[in-house]
């Protein structure tokens, strides 16, 4: 993943302003550094909600699987992480990870 990492900084960087490029590229990497966190913090309070306080081995395995589901719908439609609840195309919409927790 590094390499796909390092295009997307040159990328946003070489778009920039010549002054800005310092700018752009910190605030690319703080978001970058911040988005790992919160994505496992997400994760966790997903899979929270499906597993019991003490659940180990297979018996965590719903919880694992609501977050797979909800993390790949977030990669397919980014809307669903925003919270966007709007319909496009015929298409069924998600308007929070509680909803997605429901179809699951």
């Amino acid at each position: 993943m590094s390499p796909i990492w390092l295009c997307c900084q040159i990328n946003s960087v070489a778009d920039a302003a010549d002054k800005d490029q310092g700018v752009v590229g910190a605030v690319y990497n703080v978001i970058l550094q911040l988005g790992n966190p919160i994505g496992i913090a997400i994760g966790n309070i997903i899979a929270n909600k499906k597993n019991t306080v003490s659940a180990f081995g297979s018996a965590l395995l719903p919880g694992y699987r609501a977050v797979f589901y909800a993390f790949a719908a977030m990669a397919v439609r980014p809307d669903v992480a925003q919270g966007k609840d709007e319909v496009v195309e015929g298409k069924i919409e998600i308007d929070s990870v509680s909803t997605l927790e429901k179809t699951l």
